[in-house]
């Protein structure tokens, strides 16, 4: 179960770098806009906070998923506030990623440690 947190924290947490970081290169090189503070940048942090989450519950299973958690529910609140028609997917899609391995943290590491 640890595993399955791990590797799963670890893959949406690079996707999600990956594809924030091709839309910020899409921004600053092929439009030439000046870099602005937007809700680009909260979701960045919260995606970097996970990423943190995950090496963290690498050692310590309880902490890390706490902060993955953590992160699932802002993003799924940021994403349902700042959405336009489709509130639900755009929550679902953000923050469920994470809960997953948050989760998986949380009872994996209660696991070990009861038995």
């Amino acid at each position: 179960m640890i595993l399955l947190a791990r590797i799963t924290g670890l893959l949406w947490s690079i996707f999600w770098i990956l594809g924030l970081m091709a839309s910020l290169y899409f921004e600053i090189v092929e439009e030439q806009k000046p870099l602005e503070f937007n809700e680009g940048f909260i979701i960045a942090a919260f995606v970097w906070l996970a990423l943190i989450g995950t090496i963290i519950g690498w050692k310590r299973e309880k902490i890390g998923g706490i902060i993955i958690t953590f992160c699932a529910f802002v993003l799924s609140i940021f994403a349902y506030v700042t959405a336009g028609h489709s509130k639900f997917f755009a929550s679902l899609i953000s923050g469920a990623p994470f809960f997953i391995p948050g989760l998986l943290f949380l009872v994996g590491g209660k696991c070990r440690f009861d038995s």
